[in-house]
């Protein structure tokens, strides 16, 4: 009993073969064969047990697991597979990579993966982009050198992804680094001729140290793969930098970066050594005249996003009227909704995409010469091929207003409307959406927005209700101070059936996004009577039906109630409530 219970009847795997390929079908009979025999012994040695025979049942069942893991189908799934499931597991979500050093913690998604089991090691290791994509707070680095050292050694041959910061444990930024920080930023600059992407969150005065300047007089070759750059530079540059319209040191780096063509800088100044005329996508905070210079030095630029910033003066500098022609996309974000109207200088033939937006405090009395400088704007630009219009409240007062600057821009198919109450969404506006056929024949010639095909409206009243301006009282519509329901409808339905124009068939919509945050606190009509009542009972079938016949529908109906703490302090209690959702 003891010499038979002192046999194992299978052998153990040597452990290096779980990184050779999986093993042939011959080689799986075989090993089932192995697995079947020394199962059998097991169930025998059930029915008598003493201490030796449990201890070496005991080795079968985990040799029995490492036979089983050896053989498994899963390892028939080859290793480039693996890299692409890895991938999609790293980077499938906004904001995430393969390694994230903040003040407290390190993520380090990659790392853990390679540590599951050889398999999963050797496919992770054997994919160098899955290392390539680092968020690195150089602010407290007493820990990451090896980190980093590691990832950079095992991303070589893959181009480098780059998030750098320096910010203490409140996020605020710091003046200086540790040598230890600027150990690691020396092992970052060295493999600069791998980078493709890199982002800065540092003080000026980090980015214009010395010694960046003394390391890239070491380098000798050019960031040649380097597509896209991006500084917030965490605060205001200094005066003396601003007397001596210089740039900081590391910007050096960009003279040898020939394929740069996406640039992002917080602020912006048009002295800044950089390459603008290689330019293709720019995002800044721009003073005015920087603001002007960007279309004049960046002449082959394709998108724009603006903040405009530190409007000294309403009028405009004296300058001619600028035309850029390659311009495709512009994003126009307001400091400040008083300063003069940069836009009426510009002319963009080639403009498909606009956008504007104003700041959060924003006044009301501003919104008549916003709607005006816009209108002049799209008059200038109707004969353009502009595709999108997204626009923020503020730019209109009324339905009148609006409706005035759609008709205007008739190649429109993606409209996004927002604003912090009804104020140009009452039942004039989507009955001017509305598509009616003349009474004689199908000419509807002036048809609004004949190619229409997307609409997303958003109406939040949490954003500055009673802070923006003192509530004016809507205009009543069978009882509400919103538009009706059935006005929506009558639209969607109309926007659904396709007439003919001057110019052809008008388009179909196809998706209607309606997205509304109503304040609870009314006297002058039931939020839950226009929500529940009319979009959820009267009109929830109707919508139903448009939605199975293909429109894209998402409604989203909810309300909140502020609390008041003085007259000049407003603060949204956490009591939203849902009504609709569609």
């Amino acid at each position: 009993m003891c010499a038979y219970s002192d046999h194992i009847p299978l052998p153990p795997i040597d452990i290096s073969r779980f990184g050779e390929p999986c093993p042939s079908d011959p080689e799986v009979r075989q090993i089932r064969q192995q697995i079947e025999y020394a199962e059998h012994h097991l169930n025998q040695d059930d029915q008598e047990m003493d201490l030796v025979v449990e201890k070496r049942n005991d080795v079968i069942r985990r040799r029995l697991k490492d036979y089983y893991a050896f053989i498994s189908p899963i390892r028939k799934v080859p290793f480039e597979l693996w890299s692409e499931i890895f991938a999609l597991a790293i980077f499938s979500l906004p904001g995430c990579c393969s390694l994230q050093i903040t003040y407290e913690d390190i993520t380090a998604p990659v790392l853990e993966l390679s540590h599951v089991c050889s398999l999963w090691r050797a496919a992770a290791i054997s994919t160098p982009v899955l290392w390539s994509n680092m968020d690195v707070n150089l602010a407290d680095v007493t820990r990451i050198e090896k980190i980093v050292h590691l990832y950079l050694r095992r991303s070589e041959g893959s181009l480098l992804q780059l998030k750098l910061c320096a910010l203490d444990d409140f996020d605020n930024g710091i003046e200086a680094l540790t040598p230890c920080g600027w150990h690691v930023f020396e092992m970052l600059l060295e493999v600069s001729n791998r980078w493709s992407h890199a982002a800065f969150e540092f003080w000026w005065e980090l980015l214009d140290d010395k010694k960046i300047e003394d390391k890239l007089k070491t380098l000798s070759w050019n960031c040649e793969f380097l597509q896209s750059f991006n500084v917030d530079f965490n605060g205001d540059i200094p005066e003396n930098a601003e007397d001596a319209a210089q740039s900081p040191r590391l910007f050096q780096l960009l003279k040898r970066a020939p394929r740069l063509q996406i640039l992002g800088l917080a602020p912006l100044r048009k002295w800044f050594l950089l390459p603008f005329a290689q330019l293709q996508d720019l995002a800044s905070i721009s003073r005015v005249d920087d603001v002007l210079s960007c279309f004049t030095m960046c002449s082959n630029l394709q998108k724009l996003d603006l903040v405009i910033i530190n409007f000294s003066r309403r009028t405009l500098p004296d300058t001619r009227r600028i035309e850029h022609t390659k311009l495709r996309s512009l994003t126009w974000r307001l400091h400040s909704s008083h300063g003069p109207d940069i836009h009426s200088l510009l002319f963009l033939p080639s403009l498909t995409e606009l956008a504007f937006s104003t700041p959060v405090d924003y006044k009301l009395q501003d919104a008549p010469r916003l709607c005006s400088s816009i209108q002049d704007f799209l008059r200038t630009h109707s004969k353009c091929q502009l595709k999108s219009l997204k626009l923020g409240a503020g730019f209109y007062i009324s339905d009148e207003d609006l409706l005035q600057m759609l008709s205007l821009i008739p190649t429109i198919t993606h409209l996004e409307l927002s604003s912090c109450e009804f104020r140009g969404f009452m039942p004039p506006f989507f009955k001017g959406l509305t598509l009616r056929i003349a009474d004689t024949g199908n000419d509807s010639a002036g048809i609004l927005l004949p190619r229409l095909t997307n609409l997303h409206i958003s109406i939040d009243e949490r954003i500055g209700y009673g802070i923006l301006w003192k509530p004016i009282p809507l205009q009543w519509s069978n009882g509400f101070p919103f538009p009706h329901p059935n006005d929506i409808l009558s639209m969607l339905e109309s926007r659904r059936k396709s007439v003919e124009d001057s110019q052809g068939q008008t388009s179909l919509l196809e998706s209607f996004n309606l997205e509304v945050y109503l304040n609870r606190v009314r006297d002058d009509c039931s939020v839950k009577d226009w929500t529940t009542v009319w979009f959820g009972q009267k009109l929830g079938s109707h919508l139903k039906t448009l939605a199975t016949e293909g429109l894209k529908l998402k409604l989203r109906i909810s309300s909140f109630k502020f609390e008041r703490n003085n007259e000049n302090d407003i603060n949204v209690v956490t009591d939203e409530e849902d009504h609709i959702m569609f």
